[in-house]
């Protein structure tokens, strides 16, 4: 069961996450803010709109949690992959503004709805029945933080931009570590910085990160074997240590 989780830092890290994704906005040039990206390939209103949309997922759980309402649920790989598609398609027909302006009302709405919980109900995992003895804060912070690096870092990869994408998390994760996050989310947001190093071609440095990680979450270890991002090192014995 996660442990308790201060209100306080997690409307801290809601506000450096959309601070991060303001700093990439404004390196973006109208066409690339204009620009049609492919569902290999996103463009920056696909990456924006996708990133908005998990924000207004996850408050609609939220608002459906303090209603005693079970979650909207994606049981599958499928039905993920099949939001996501629909949520690229209709970011493709719409107009950046349009996009910029669903993400700065995504972002208030799940800050409002965070200031309006008591804290240990965000902590409590019985609190709301419907969530299944969860608490609700690591799907916030999955969602409204974590998700925000993440995406922003795949597409400065994309654009040979490997040395932002790894500054990018570097400064997440150490405001996570300033912030005392928990151990095992802690160990999940290394892991994520593990996949961008190794997709940036900083491998010992992504081997180092594993490393870490797995002492901090004990899962990692079978992430790892089962992400095809570390496919090509599997022989490695620092890696095979894990």
């Amino acid at each position: 069961m996660p442990p308790f989780f201060p209100k306080a830092t997690l409307l801290t890290l809601l506000h450096l996450a959309r601070e991060e994704e303001l700093s990439w906005i404004s390196t973006l040039s109208d066409p690339e803010k204009e620009a049609l990206g492919t569902v290999e390939r996103w463009s920056a209103k696909e990456v924006l709109a996708h990133i908005s949309a998990w924000k207004e997922r996850t408050s609609e759980h939220i608002q459906q949690a303090e209603h005693g309402d079970p979650p909207t649920s994606l049981n599958s790989t499928e039905q993920t992959d099949a939001l996501n598609a629909r949520i690229f398609a209709a970011a493709q027909r719409r107009t950046w503004e349009t996009v910029a302006m669903q993400a700065e009302n995504a972002f208030r709405e799940l800050l409002m709805l965070v200031e309006y919980l008591p804290e240990e109900q965000l902590s409590d995992p019985v609190h709301f029945p419907s969530l299944q003895g969860e608490p609700l804060w690591p799907q916030i912070l999955s969602t409204g933080v974590k998700h925000s690096y993440r995406h922003i870092a795949a597409f400065l990869l994309q654009q040979g931009k490997c040395d932002d994408a790894l500054h990018l998390y570097d400064r997440m994760i150490g405001i996570m570590r300033r912030r005392d996050l928990p151990a095992n989310e802690l160990g999940r947001a290394i892991y994520q910085q593990a996949e961008i190093a190794m997709k940036a071609g900083a491998d010992r440095e992504a081997v180092t990160l594993l490393h870490e990680a797995r002492r901090l979450q004990p899962e990692v270890a079978t992430w790892v074997q089962q992400n095809h991002t570390f496919e090509p090192f599997r022989t490695d014995s620092a890696l095979q240590a894990l």
